[in-house]
């Protein structure tokens, strides 16, 4: 049961906005030994693998330092660690607001000392991180919420979804079914929204943090935040990390990587897709002034219509900004038709909410830290 705000939570949340930390971390690699083997018997799951090697699985939980452990052994008559094949996975614990504030990379090395100590005391493995190879990392950011909460943040979150380049990622999740992003039906009313390419090595997704936090942990806080997470693995983890030894991570990689990451799904691909809509836009102008001048901005806003500015769930066009844009572009504008595009928009048209791109920018200029994005 959820309890009242948790003001401290609320505060540590707000101090987290804008910084690069690591939720998650799954490494390989790990120079692992067993010391106790009755202890580790007693306390983990052993499976014998159809190519006689012996697997060790110490699964950890919620409130565990780390989520699973694998050690396999050969099982020549000799136990010997195939340390190339032993994974750790690794998430935050241990925090008062569960993992509403990630680790830096201090916080990373602490977690791990913390869980070299827990495997020999616990379960006799004794390991070391010199040569830890980095498989998978789990990169975050938390973004506080202004103008709304999720739900009013659908349309920017689809939007910005739908654009990033299918060369980079050419699936969508929805609802936790794995499609193609054409044969996707609706991005709105999903609590997640994701979007992976199609071996899963590189993932990005926006959720609810605040109502992710109220289910699972019954923390309830005051604002509005929106998690992204940036998941690398295998060779995404040095192409896009630019390393992969565990010793060589430093916080300025991680915050370099998602800093790179987010330009090149996002705000690159929002710009260009503005600037398509804006002439988009303004050939429809065109083509209705052509048709009747008196009335074309009427017709234009009629042409497009409701129904014409989504497909699938994805907004063509957000707000009256890039309609005025558009009417500038088509060389039609005027300061009259220009109040009278907007007194339209009020008045009739409020589909075209100027809110929309407010929190477009929003997002845009927190998740990248900058703010020198056109704004409204």
């Amino acid at each position: 049961m959820a309890t009242d705000f948790n003001d401290d939570a609320t505060r540590e949340g707000r101090r987290a906005q804008g910084k690069v930390l690591v939720d998650g971390l799954a490494l390989k690699n790990l120079d692992t030994k067993i010391v106790d083997l009755e202890k580790l018997k007693s306390r983990a799951f052993v499976t014998r693998k159809p190519n006689r090697e012996i697997r060790f699985t110490i699964v950890g939980g919620d409130d565990a330092l780390f989520g699973r452990f694998d050690y396999n052994v050969a099982n020549r008559g000799a136990l010997e660690g195939s340390a190339h094949r032993d994974r750790l996975q690794t998430h935050v614990v241990g925090k008062p607001y569960a993992n509403l504030v990630c680790d830096d990379v201090s916080g990373i090395v602490k977690r791990l000392d913390s869980i070299k100590a827990q495997l020999m005391d616990d379960y006799g493995i004794q390991i070391d991180y010199s040569s830890a190879k980095i498989q998978s990392i789990e990169i975050a950011k938390t973004i506080h919420l202004q103008h709304g909460g999720y739900a009013d943040y659908h349309r920017v979150l689809a939007l910005l979804m739908s654009l990033i380049p299918e060369g980079h990622m050419d699936y969508v999740m929805l609802c936790g079914r794995q499609a193609r992003i054409d044969g996707a039906m609706s991005y709105a009313d999903i609590r997640t929204h994701y979007r992976m390419n199609s071996d899963r090595t590189l993932q990005v997704k926006f959720y609810d943090k605040t109502q992710e936090l109220l289910d699972r942990y019954g923390i309830e806080v005051a604002d509005d935040f929106l998690r992204c997470e940036l998941t690398l693995k295998g060779r995404k983890v040095r192409q896009w990390l630019k390393l992969d030894l565990l010793k060589d991570l430093t916080d300025a990689d991680i915050t370099n990587s998602m800093q790179h990451a987010l330009k090149i799904l996002y705000r690159n691909t929002f710009e260009r897709w503005e600037l398509a809509m804006e002439e988009w836009a303004a050939t429809i102008f065109q083509d209705e002034y052509g048709k009747d001048s008196r009335h074309f901005i009427r017709r234009t806003l009629e042409r497009l219509g409701e129904s014409a500015i989504e497909l699938h769930g994805t907004p063509f066009l957000l707000s009256s900004y890039e309609l005025c844009a558009a009417l500038t572009f088509s060389g039609l504008s005027t300061r009259e038709r220009s109040d009278y595009l907007m007194r339209l928009c009020r008045e009739k048209y409020t589909r075209f909410s100027d809110m929309d791109r407010t929190r477009a920018m929003e997002v845009l200029g927190k998740l990248y830290n900058i703010f020198d994005i056109k704004s409204v």
